[in-house]
């Protein structure tokens, strides 16, 4: 667990890692408020214009604000493209789609303020897909959010809240399972301490 602002600069670029099923990296740090910011001495990460956009607001059960954010900018010469959630106390956590595999890669980020509750948030790479958040009681689609056409995305933005043990399914258009993740349960393991936030990135291989 942990708590601070939301990070610009993913792990998955400094340290490149990436796993299949489900990983606990995460990743906390100052949020970027300038043209550039470094993870490591001399290796400067640059925003390009307009590289910091939020795509989509919401709410959570006990009042707090949350935003899903697009980050654009290069690493040593190359360009990233990260999608973050944070919340209005500036807690957060993000990932690069770009560098996972699969058809709907996402990450889950963990609020523990009043009760805990996950927002899920990734990219959905194929806009006849059906995301679907499922949990005991009910089952509801993610919410769609288009992506700007100059951020190289190569898909739309999907979140959804889930305040229990849920699974996120990935339906194709003929109605068959492409991807079906179990989200953690709750209450967490550690358990949640009160103001924190922490993540997990799950990609690549479904578990169904």
């Amino acid at each position: 667990m942990h708590s601070g602002p939301v990070v610009a600069l993913l792990a998955s670029l400094a340290m490149g890692a990436s796993a299949c099923g489900s990983s606990s990296n995460s990743t906390t740090g100052r949020s970027a408020r300038s043209g550039s910011a470094a993870t490591q001495p001399g290796q400067p990460v640059r925003f390009l214009p307009n590289g910091i956009r939020t795509l989509a607001r919401g709410r959570l059960p006990d009042g707090q604000r949350f935003s899903i954010l697009a980050q654009h900018y290069t690493f040593q010469g190359r360009r990233y493209l990260t999608l973050s959630a944070q919340e209005d106390n500036g807690d957060g956590s993000g990932f690069n789609p770009g560098t996972e595999p699969g058809p709907m890669p996402f990450s889950s980020l963990l609020t523990c303020s009043r009760k805990p509750v996950t927002v899920v948030y990734g990219l959905l790479r194929t806009a006849s897909d059906t995301p679907i958040l499922r949990s005991a009681h009910r089952s509801l689609p993610l919410t769609r959010a288009p992506i700007p056409t100059d951020l190289p995305a190569g898909g739309e933005l999907v979140y959804g809240l889930a305040s229990s043990a849920a699974t996120l399914i990935l339906k194709s258009s003929t109605g068959s399972v492409e991807q079906s993740v179990q989200l953690p349960g709750f209450p967490p393991h550690p358990p949640c301490t009160p103001g924190s936030t922490t993540s997990v990135i799950a990609i690549g291989r479904s578990s169904h």
